[in-house]
């Protein structure tokens, strides 16, 4: 493969991929970079000069595991990108991350009965008269305890559909991960829809802001960065007894076909030990691609499947493509 393979527009390796193989490296060659150098490497040669370099600073870095052993690997690493293979220019610098926001007061008691009234009283109800989704389960489902829910992602009413079909003593505790970029977009006054290049003023924003964080208790999930701090923040509502609803894929599927998972969902799934509910809304793809409105369709159904644990020693990736195989058995069945 060649070195002027980039690793996310060529190789599709987006940032959770990245954190999880920056891992797997430190860990076999023993540095732990925390100043960001992982993130300089943009293409295939710019992640084998660090390897190498590595491996050459490991045993150093070992017996003093200072800033200034990172400091020196950085300079090397800057020196032989240089002298080896200068980057394009035509490569942006990595931005810097943004300054999401986790907010705690969706979980005060005051607006935890707002989200229920809201959910009970105007949410199912429309989602009844508008599509009527027949509910399809494996089992009868009783949360024991807080549960990841894994599901596909077709339109930007995935939410209401599976929270419809939920039993009651879950759909009310629920804690729904969602794009950090849009919330974003909202928070500052953009349209999250906006044409690349424009500014898409967008006054109601943080209005949407406020209304979908209070009554879907929504949280940021970055595509790009920061999502370790949304891993954390999907622990904090496990402890508190909530359910983390997310959609692995990371993106809504344009034609209502199920992607693949990004490898973020193995690592959450490890991290937090948590029982995971496959979900799959099944029909919604398909009128979506013809075109066709889903109002009383008759043919829109959410899948519940089986609880799903994994062992301790099963690693990341094989949980990713467990979980994958479990929601595209439902779509399919």
């Amino acid at each position: 493969m060649g070195d002027k393979l980039r690793l996310t527009e060529d190789l599709h390796l987006d940032s959770l991929g990245r954190v999880q193989l920056a891992a797997e490296l430190e860990e076999r060659l023993g540095i732990a970079t925390e100043n960001g150098l992982w993130e300089r490497a943009q293409t295939l040669g710019d992640l084998r000069r660090l390897i190498s370099l590595g491996a050459e600073s490991a045993v150093a870095v070992r017996r003093q595991p200072d800033a200034s052993s990172e400091a020196q690997i950085e300079e090397q690493f800057a020196e032989r990108s240089d002298a080896d293979e200068p980057l394009p220019t035509s490569v942006p610098a990595p931005p810097p991350p943004a300054k999401y926001l986790y907010p705690h007061w969706p979980w005060w008691p005051v607006f935890r009965w707002l989200r229920v009234a809201f959910l009970e009283s105007v949410s199912r109800p429309l989602v009844w008269l508008l599509s009527k989704p027949k509910i399809v389960a494996s089992i009868p489902l009783v949360a024991a305890e807080p549960m990841l829910i894994v599901a596909n992602h077709v339109t930007a009413f995935d939410g209401p559909l599976l929270a419809y079909a939920l039993p009651p003593a879950i759909r009310r505790r629920i804690a729904v991960a969602m794009s950090g970029e849009m919330l974003e977009d909202y928070r500052h006054f953009r349209n999250p829809d906006r044409s690349p290049g424009k500014v898409g003023f967008f006054l109601p924003g943080p209005l949407f802001y406020f209304l979908v964080t209070a009554l879907f208790n929504v949280f940021p999930l970055p595509k790009q960065r920061d999502f370790q701090r949304s891993f954390a923040h999907a622990g904090e509502a496990l402890d508190k007894g909530m359910h983390v609803l997310l959609f692995p894929e990371g993106v809504r599927s344009p034609q209502g076909q199920l992607a693949r998972f990004r490898p973020g969902i193995g690592m959450l799934v490890k991290q937090s030990s948590a029982p995971i509910l496959p979900m799959a809304i099944r029909g919604l793809g398909e009128l979506k691609t013809r075109g066709r409105g889903w109002f009383r369709s008759g043919t829109i159904e959410v899948r519940m499947g089986e609880p799903m644990r994994f062992a301790s020693t099963d690693n990341e990736a094989s949980i990713t493509a467990k979980l994958h195989d479990a929601v595209e058995t439902l779509l399919d069945s």
